[in-house]
């Protein structure tokens, strides 16, 4: 209807109906890879199996079970203790593991955490180091992704999202029904889009060891002297 190829109430083709659910997958699947279109870093709780490395995670057959796909990023992790006491596990990344000299060093309580997804198996690698040797609580902060869908799927979505949705997929059915798109439709998805995903971005956080100091080209001006050094 929004790229006025079909009236409303007219009945939609068993085939333009795969190949708008096709597209429309496929534009997800875009989506997740961008973590501006991400709208959330959801906090779940897991257990750890002592002496395991690694755990894995995903929707099936993994350590840790989860409702979707395998997250596509664990953005924080903490380790909990028995009495409740939180304990930060530090993010780390590929080169940071691969130089690790004992990996299978073993501990109560894991300080760093390498994720790797694994596409081949649908499944994520977590690599804690130490190796737990006890089954701690652990909070992971995931990146939760759009989930892929069917036709008689019932879909709940963010505020927003739902116009970034249908306006954005009649852009790229388009071509398929051989129409341009109308500039009041690329306008409207533009600003869909704007709204849905302006709602991702966080401020960074920024700090300065010496607060009344901002670099210039001429040195460090100090605000409360009003000079150089």
């Amino acid at each position: 209807q929004e790229l006025q190829v079909q009236d409303p109430g007219e009945t939609v083709g068993a085939a333009d109906q795969a190949d708008a659910i096709n597209i429309l997958n496929r534009m997800l699947d875009g989506w997740n890879a961008d973590r501006r279109k991400v709208y959330v870093s959801k906090k779940t709780n897991f257990t750890l199996t002592a002496s395991l490395s690694p755990h894995t995670i995903g929707p099936t057959g993994g350590t840790f079970t989860t409702t979707t796909n395998r997250p596509v990023s664990i953005d924080a992790a903490n380790l909990v203790l028995t009495d409740g006491t939180r304990i930060a596990i530090r993010m780390r990344d590929s080169s940071w593991y691969a130089a690790q000299t004992t990996p299978a060093l073993t501990s109560s309580i894991p300080t760093d955490l390498y994720y790797e997804p694994d596409f081949s198996s649908g499944l994520g690698n977590l690599w804690f180091w130490p190796v737990p040797d006890t089954a701690y609580t652990v909070d992971l902060w995931m990146r939760v992704v759009l989930a892929q869908v069917v036709a008689a799927d019932s879909v709940d979505l963010p505020p927003g999202y739902l116009d970034a949705v249908i306006y954005s997929l009649a852009e790229r059915l388009a071509p398929s029904y051989g129409v341009q798109v109308q500039p009041a439709l690329r306008q409207m998805a533009n600003s869909a889009r704007l709204m849905a995903f302006g709602n991702n971005h966080d401020a960074p956080r920024m700090s300065t060891d010496d607060s009344d100091v901002m670099s210039t080209r001429g040195g460090l001006f100090r605000y409360r002297t009003g000079g150089l050094t």
